[in-house]
């Protein structure tokens, strides 16, 4: 739709919607890893930029638009119509292309650092979930050219803590920490190889900045590659490694017996 059917739905707890869209942008960047609030200049800045795309939070209306657009929106305790937040949108150049699922939004985020909080869920080995809650995440990337053929290395730092155990598992004990580290790390490693393959098959869109990276850690090569880079970035092999730790469990007590 158009962002003028958009900016004329009503909001119960704010008379402007863009005010109201503004907050839900901050508070989700915080807390759901599948968003990030884009400034203008940020945008303009992507667009422009040798070796990387840019992307956009998307907004959609929930419900009845009709309805939304008058008064009546706002007297319910459950509006008819309500503003949400989709997933990224990814441009190539300066148009739109397609929209990311919530997986790979969030593989994005990891990858440029946007992660402020997020949750992970893993499968325990003997059935059930875990969740681990994001407590730090760091991320490395250098690119390179080996015989002409570009490459680049991402180094994925995150630390983590459990916050929901549905299994049953002795978190007292170090092996088993020392085993969930490893299911935590292949987890995160799935999600950033699954953001990645999409831009690379669907889009040919650079978002994450790996051009830059070509570019800033080798210049002269980046001047012969900037031309093709669409499809240099398609057939990219980037070597993917996650450290990551798991440092609280929540309680020194198991519960589950």
């Amino acid at each position: 739709m158009k962002a003028e059917t958009l900016l004329n739905v009503m909001t119960p707890l704010e008379t402007i919607p863009a005010n109201n869209m503004f907050n839900k942008v901050n508070v989700a960047s915080e807390f759901w890893s599948s968003t990030r609030g884009v400034t203008m200049d940020a945008l303009i800045k992507d667009i422009a930029n040798e070796g990387r795309e840019a992307v956009v939070t998307g907004i959609e209306v929930f419900g009845d638009l009709e309805i939304g657009k008058t008064k009546q929106n706002t007297e319910a305790i459950e509006p008819p119509a309500v503003i949400r937040l989709a997933e990224l949108g990814v441009f190539k150049d300066d148009k739109f292309v397609g929209w990311l699922t919530e997986r790979e939004s969030t593989g994005y985020n990891k990858i440029t650092n946007q992660v402020k909080g997020a949750v992970v869920d893993i499968t325990c080995p003997d059935g059930g979930t875990m969740a681990i809650q994001l407590k730090k995440s760091n991320v490395e990337i250098k690119g390179k050219v080996k015989n002409g053929t570009p490459e680049v290395d991402l180094t994925l730092h995150s630390k983590g803590a459990i916050v929901e155990v549905n299994c049953d598992l002795d978190l007292t004990k170090p092996e088993t920490i020392s085993m969930l580290e490893k299911l935590y790390k292949k987890e995160i490693k799935k999600i950033l190889e699954t953001s990645i393959s999409t831009l690379q098959e669907d889009f040919q869109s650079d978002i994450y900045g790996f051009g830059e990276a070509i570019r800033r850690d080798d210049p002269k090569s980046w001047k012969k590659l900037k031309g093709d880079w669409d499809q240099e970035f398609s057939n990219l092999q980037v070597n993917i490694k996650v450290d990551a730790k798991i440092l609280q469990t929540g309680t020194i007590s198991n519960s589950k017996k």
